[in-house]
């Protein structure tokens, strides 16, 4: 990924590189997750709803709520260190259903 993009302020040329440029490095740092809340874990699922990050939800016969969720993996970091939860007690592999 380039540190810099030459971009035309006349002929717009260096545009396409630039706007490829930009998606390549913000994709290379979202985390695509499935999690498994329980209702102690109301306040990970508020943030998630919150931050506009949920992108399913799969409600379990057990009461328990699988939700898939993208975003920054700083993010996803952020918003389980305030919920106060473990990544470790909520993640789920992929083939999860």
């Amino acid at each position: 990924i380039p540190v810099r993009a030459w971009v035309s302020a006349v002929t717009g040329e260096g545009l396409d590189g630039l706007f490829d440029a930009i998606v390549e490095r913000v994709a290379e740092d979202v985390v695509h997750h499935f999690v498994l809340l329980g209702s102690a874990d109301g306040k990970l699922r508020a943030l998630l709803h919150e931050a506009g990050s949920v992108i399913s939800e799969e409600y379990r016969d057990t009461g328990d709520t699988v939700v898939e969720v993208r975003l920054q993996n700083r993010d996803w970091h952020q918003l389980l260190s305030r919920a106060g939860v473990n990544e470790k007690s909520v993640r789920l592999d992929v083939g999860h259903a």
